[in-house]
């Protein structure tokens, strides 16, 4: 049977797909800087996108429980998806105690960026505990999978302590522990915000203030949007496992196991979806739009011939160096003189000091170096000036 693809569907397919795209940046900027929770997380999040993408394309119409069961593809995404919101958790708290270890400053280890120890902790926080569940939770669950209009197809669970143990409570544990880290870290941070700055080129640890403030932003808002979810789904988990729904997993060799569950959720699903997209943007606006990702972006966009490639002058000593090779003439005291209109496109450059607050224009110097494009530091004031 055709697929039908309702507006609904429509929409949150566009989002997906535009939520998939702009991660892409973050995760090469991450991967380049090597930071396995951020990569590890922003991996879950393009996993539930693209995977989200998909699904809503199949199982948004009318007919989404006549379409298709997907057999083989539903079979691995659901063992997959089983530990999506755990994953998430997992690199979000491990994020989290890095940047404790960072700025508590209680093991050298961990301010190295190289460290083995600090790589092997972070690999183990980000990806044991999610890899466990996605094998052992299948012993709870009550059927194959269910297809659920807008999800896609999803694990299902028995009503009983079984489920509760191989899936939910893990969650919950997560959310404990990173909410533990998360105070620890804002309570570290009050005590030395002055000293952050210099806290953190001391640790070789590859951060800044800013950068360290778009992580732990990140991860409290993680904390923040999940622990409902997490805590709503447990707590009901909780209510089924001890009421008469309560029932154990079906073995895998029964009939029963193949039936496939098809479920309209109605909102609950739009809820769900919407979430993973929301967060998807911030992510890509809080690590994708940084000074340094830009930078990456242009370096990119110059290596594939998209933009033209311009030097850029980052010192004195350099300039002095162009007007060697050019008829500029300097004095002592850094000042560019004797010229002629075609020296320079718009200036004659004095630089007296390196502060970058005053953006300066690009210059066209001639001379050896004819045909060149330079641009200059952003400084205090305005360095330029005619004799």
């Amino acid at each position: 049977m055709a697929y039908e693809t309702d507006p609904t569907g429509i929409i949150f397919a566009v989002f997906s797909f535009l939520s998939f795209l702009v991660l892409i940046p973050p995760l090469v900027y991450h991967s380049i800087n090597k930071n396995i929770p951020a990569i590890s997380l922003i991996a879950w999040f393009i996993y539930k996108n693209i995977v989200g993408f998909i699904n809503v394309l199949i199982w948004s119409g009318n007919n989404f429980h006549s379409v298709t069961q997907a057999p083989g593809y539903c079979d691995v995404t659901v063992r997959i998806t089983s530990a999506s919101n755990l994953g998430q958790l997992c690199a979000t708290t491990c994020l989290i105690f890095n940047l404790y270890m960072v700025i508590s400053a209680k093991s050298y280890k961990f301010l190295n960026v190289e460290s083995k120890t600090k790589k092997t902790i972070n690999v183990l926080m980000c990806w044991l505990n999610p890899v466990l569940v996605m094998g052992l939770s299948i012993l709870a669950q009550a059927s194959r999978y269910a297809i659920v209009r807008y999800r896609g197809c999803i694990p299902v669970y028995s009503y009983g302590f079984v489920s509760i143990l191989l899936s939910s409570l893990w969650n919950v544990i997560w959310i404990i522990v990173a909410f533990i880290f998360a105070t620890l870290t804002i309570v570290e941070y009050i005590k030395k915000r002055k000293d952050l700055n210099d806290l953190l080129k001391c640790s070789n640890s590859g951060l800044n203030t800013r950068k360290f403030a778009r992580l732990i932003v990140f991860s409290l808002l993680i904390i923040v949007v999940l622990s409902p979810v997490v805590l709503i789904g447990f707590c009901s988990d909780l209510a089924n496992a001890g009421s008469s729904m309560s029932r154990n997993a079906i073995p895998l060799t029964s009939p029963r196991w193949q039936k496939i569950v098809y479920v309209d959720e109605g909102s609950m699903s739009i809820v769900q979806k919407s979430i993973d997209i929301a967060l998807s943007f911030c992510a890509f606006f809080l690590f994708g739009l940084g000074s340094e990702a830009l930078k990456m972006y242009r370096r990119i966009f110059i290596s594939v011939g998209l933009v033209k490639e311009q030097r850029f002058v980052q010192s004195v000593e350099e300039i002095q160096d162009f007007a060697k090779h050019s008829s500029l003439e300097t004095t002592e005291d850094d000042e560019y003189h004797d010229y002629t209109p075609d020296d320079f496109n718009h200036y004659v450059v004095s630089v007296k000091n390196e502060k970058p607050n005053f953006v300066l224009p690009i210059l066209r110097v001639q001379g050896s170096e004819k045909g060149s494009n330079y641009g200059l530091r952003s400084y205090e004031s305005n360095p330029f000036q005619k004799h």
